[in-house]
């Protein structure tokens, strides 16, 4: 009797923990790209599985349901859509392989930036079960719960000091009730306003927070900072004036935090340098117009493709440009990933074109048109760290300017405008004495760890004499 009661406990305990007909292995398999964990709890509730945050991109640590695709009590089929999430890289459906009802929302749409692994949902198998979960939060099911706000702290005490009067003003000043996320002593900020309040010695439980989710963001450290009282003229502590104007604040995106945060710390961290270049397109763009004129629209040429072209060629000829910085070693690459930046209506987004080295000027054109027609309709996957960053700011007539080195890369090229200049005419056979050059400013942005000057010197020399005689990019 006790061996079948073991053996009975045994089964049991084997089905709440693992799928139907899956390995404990397996239940990470069952959702890829993701961190999602699937699994049976052992509790009085029924037999249930707690949908969680997946990893959706590489560099993702938390992510923004945007919306419910699915409501509460609903069947979700195999491949259907329950909701899309907002990464750090685009907004993405979140598709579940296998049917159920879901039984729980636990985070709602639009309320914050929620980890990784957090519980966002609950789905059961028998519809019978749904009405168990009434009542279950993000707590209930190991998750943080984010609705705990922090208690009011005692006002402060606060004094001005009058430098010409030389007398002290001790005045009480309340702070605003805070309101930020708080799970027992942590409180829910960015990384930027957690680097601001440690720097500028402010407690961060005592900040109200804008962000989503009540999340304390850097803006409201600087806010708090600029509310504090500071030390002002005598011909001023008389008056009482405040800062007023017709402003509209809006919480940060997800994505828009972790763009944020790359640029700010590659900006500190990557010792950048900069080399310009003036480079005559005038050849180039005669020769693009040969090749446009019998393509369709959708396959013409652009200077952009030419840009892609000769920069995977210049990067076979100057290998070491080629490369990225990893702390303890130089990683070189033997093949050539082009991230692009592409205006769209969500802001300036760099898809990746692969293996460029191995691609000629009609697949590199037909490729970037359909990017383009991707992104702009928020459907591209094309995104992903990429070898060399190409930005061309040329057609808001942007002269030149210095872009900021990608991670993964050891440099960054900047396009301006195309202009005409008026120069000599060499042309012994031509009555003119005069010429009109097309003329374009390239800037080429470097991590001095892995290329130093002499090296980028002749990458953006062999850059320059190919596009100043592109019928070689057609061999």
């Amino acid at each position: 009797t006790m061996l079948r009661s073991l053996t009975r406990c045994a089964a049991v305990a084997r089905r709440t923990r693992q799928l139907p007909g899956a390995s404990a292995q397996d239940q990470h398999l069952r959702f890829p790209n993701s961190s999602l964990s699937v699994y049976r709890q052992m509790s009085s509730l029924p037999s249930h599985t707690p949908l969680t945050m997946p990893a959706l991109s590489p560099t993702m640590e938390e992510g923004v349901i945007a919306t419910w695709n699915k409501a509460e009590g609903d069947e979700i089929k195999a491949g259907e859509s329950v909701c899309e999430i907002e990464t750090d890289k685009a907004t993405v459906d979140f598709e579940l392989p296998e049917d159920g009802y879901l039984a729980k929302i636990l985070v709602q749409a639009g309320s914050g930036a929620v980890k990784i692994g957090t519980p966002i949902g609950v789905l059961v198998e028998d519809e019978a079960d749904i009405a168990a979960f009434a009542n279950v939060t993000v707590g209930d099911l190991g998750g943080e719960d984010l609705s705990a706000a922090p208690a009011a702290p005692e006002p402060a005490k606060a004094s001005v000091n009058v430098a010409d009067t030389k007398t002290t003003v001790t005045t009480a000043v309340t702070p605003p009730t805070p309101v930020s996320a708080r799970v027992g002593d942590r409180v829910f900020a960015s990384p930027l306003a957690r680097k601001t309040a440690a720097e500028s010695g402010v407690d961060l439980a005592t900040i109200q927070g804008t962000g989503p989710n009540s999340r304390v963001v850097n803006a409201d450290v600087l806010d708090f900072l600029h509310s504090a009282p500071v030390e002002a003229p005598a011909a001023a502590a008389g008056s009482s004036q405040a800062a007023v104007g017709n402003v509209t604040d809006r919480p940060v995106t997800v994505t828009e935090q972790d763009v944020a945060n790359a640029l700010y710390r590659r900006k500190q961290e990557v010792p950048h340098y900069y080399l310009n270049s003036e480079v005559d397109i005038t050849a180039l763009l005669k020769l693009r117009e040969k090749l446009n004129a019998d393509l369709p629209d959708d396959s013409k040429v652009s200077v952009n493709d030419f840009l892609i072209r000769a920069s995977a060629i210049v990067m076979r000829r100057v290998p070491a440009v080629n490369a990225a910085w990893h702390e303890t070693f130089i990683r070189k690459y033997n093949y050539c990933d082009i991230n692009v930046a592409l205006q769209t209506d969500a802001g300036v987004l760099l898809p990746v074109i692969r293996n460029v080295e191995s691609k000629g000027l009609a697949a590199i054109a037909q490729e970037t048109h359909s990017l383009q027609a991707e992104v702009n309709n928020g459907e591209s996957e094309a995104f992903g760290h990429g070898t060399f960053t190409i930005t061309n700011l040329g057609m808001f007539g942007v002269k030149s300017f210095l872009p900021i080195v990608s991670d993964y890369q050891s440099a960054s090229l900047g396009v301006g405008t195309i202009s005409q200049t008026v120069v000599p005419n060499k042309d012994p056979d031509s009555k003119s004495k005069f010429q009109v050059k097309h003329v374009v400013t390239v800037s080429l942005s470097c991590d001095h760890r892995v290329v130093d000057g002499a090296v980028s010197a002749q990458w953006l020399q062999e850059f320059k004499t190919i596009l100043e005689d592109p019928v070689k990019m057609l061999l």
